[in-house]
């Protein structure tokens, strides 16, 4: 081998070493890998919804329906029937639905009461949280013959308690009444503590 030919040599094995010490970070001056990453902070779970912070207005033809929280608000329908939800009654956010329900048969063949209006339907069953009452209205034209006035009530619809079912698996159900009135703006209005989530009928009764 000439002497070029060896100064070539020990050339290249310089060049691979040095390359190679590049890649490793030869040598005792080389600084440390940086372990210290930044931690993303976890957040912090987000409170239990109360509802929106503003009461919601909604109307419907046949079916109106918002969610609601503690501020409450009103669904109307098309028949100008009107549920009111008053602000506080309701501790967590909830889906109301207001809609017309079918007839109710319980009282046709009664002499001692009628019914004023069509059924409505509240659901699902809600319960005041505050004491603040539920209010329920219902624009009319005229009673019944043979009823005034004071002869106004609403009739509820519940599950019969204790008692079994029809054929096919249908609900037994009961009606219980509260009281209700006539407003100077010719609208039959009760105001309710809780409703059962079922039907709701506006009645006249002796």
């Amino acid at each position: 081998m000439t002497h070029f030919d060896r100064l070539k040599s020990s050339g290249a094995r310089a060049l691979i070493l040095g390359g190679t010490c590049l890649l490793v970070a030869c040598g005792s001056g080389a600084a440390p890998a940086d372990s210290t990453l930044p931690i993303e902070a976890t957040p912090a779970p987000e409170a239990r919804s109360s509802g929106p912070s503003t009461a919601a207005h909604e109307h419907g033809d046949h079916q109106a329906s918002a969610r609601m929280g503690r501020a409450g608000g009103d669904l109307t329908l098309g028949n100008g029937a009107r549920l009111e939800i008053p602000p506080g009654a309701l501790e967590q956010e909830t889906e109301v639905v207001f809609s017309l329900g079918e007839e109710v048969n319980a009282f046709r063949n009664r002499e001692d009461e009628r019914t004023v209006g069509p059924a409505l339907v509240v659901a699902p069953e809600v319960a005041s949280a505050n004491g603040a009452k539920f209010i329920v209205t219902l624009p009319y034209t005229s009673l019944p013959e043979g009823f005034t006035e004071e002869h106004v009530a609403i009739a509820f619809e519940r599950h019969a308690e204790g008692a079994t079912g029809f054929r096919g698996g249908a609900t037994r159900t009961t009606w219980e009444h509260a009281a209700a009135r006539v407003t100077p703006d010719h609208k039959l209005r009760a105001e309710l503590d809780a409703l059962p989530g079922m039907r709701v009928q506006f009645v006249v009764s002796n």
